[in-house]
């Protein structure tokens, strides 16, 4: 395993990381730098063994890790005893085109299980944005599909299958009077929110990694219900009210995917909306009323 991490240092002013306990900030950190880290982000764990390596009880340590899952900072497979940190390789990218041809022997020691196959797409979708030498040494060795992979799977499926199926597209959601469905029917509230959640992915540059889980469902519903009584309350028509708070959702989104700031600094996240009620309003405003680009001289 490589002697050494990167660890930005800007991690004391993310939003996710500043809420974590003392206890889940240690946790944390701990696993950036565990010995037993590999140079994908990923690891054979389990929670009882990390608490008995940090001297920490069982319990306490459940508590703050679970606080760490929920913010999606780390995935955990408990039956494979599978753990992976989404975003290992932004900051711990390879350094030549050997470390990738290296990478598929890493991948054969980890337990097989879903969160290994998602990150065998992840990596791949990953180097894509790398020079071309780095491209030419992932296509070399991943080219076939994942090493050892015993399970039948379809090695050539493409990244872009993590947004929605064909025609399922937010566009039209958004701005057809039939919902895009054609019948004139309304969509359930699950089918708006998993809609709006592939158009973020597509547009935001997410990958499979990149998961609609409960918890970022729930903070969206929220939203689309305060949105829905203030547009009644402001006198919309019952039966324009969908494709009204349809708009307003893409006004928020677009809000924050259109932030260059946000987008240079790595901070297009799903929370960034729809965690409060005072995110998604200040990213409808962004939307509504842009920075005015500097003129270069």
């Amino acid at each position: 395993m490589a002697r050494y991490r990167k660890i930005d240092v800007r991690i004391w002013n993310d939003e996710k990381f500043a809420a974590l306990c003392e206890r889940g900030k240690l946790i944390f950190l701990f696993l950036l730098t565990h010995p037993h880290m590999t140079m994908l982000g990923a690891m054979r764990a389990s929670v009882p063994g990390l608490a008995a390596e940090l001297g920490m009880d069982a319990a306490s340590f459940q508590e703050a890790f679970l606080g760490i899952l929920a913010k999606d900072m780390v995935r955990h497979d408990e039956r494979a005893a599978f753990l992976c940190l989404p975003k290992f390789l932004r900051y711990n990218r390879p350094e030549s085109p050997n470390v990738i041809r290296a990478w598929p022997g890493v991948l054969e020691l980890l337990p097989e299980c879903q969160l290994k196959a998602d990150l065998f797409q992840h990596i791949k979708a990953f180097n894509e944005g790398l020079p071309k030498g780095f491209r030419e040494a992932s296509r070399e060795v991943f080219g076939k599909g994942m090493p050892n992979q015993e399970q039948e799977q379809e090695p050539e499926q493409e990244p872009e299958e993590t947004t929605s199926p064909p025609g399922t597209e937010l566009e039209p959601v958004l701005f057809n009077p039939t919902n895009g469905n054609g019948n004139g029917t309304q969509n359930t509230l699950s089918d708006i929110i998993a809609r709006a959640f592939a158009y973020f992915c597509e547009h935001g540059g997410k990958t499979k990694m990149y998961t609609l889980t409960e918890k970022r469902k729930k903070m969206a519903q929220t939203r689309w219900k305060e949105t829905i009584n203030l547009l009644s309350d402001q006198g919309t028509a019952p039966e324009k009210l969908e494709l009204e708070a349809k708009r307003v959702f893409r006004k928020a989104m677009d809000g924050l995917l259109e932030d260059e700031f946000m987008n240079e600094n790595g901070y297009v996240e799903w929370e960034q909306i729809f965690s409060s009620p005072e995110k998604f309003q200040k990213r409808i405003q962004r939307y509504e009323n842009p920075p005015k680009r500097k003129e270069s001289r």
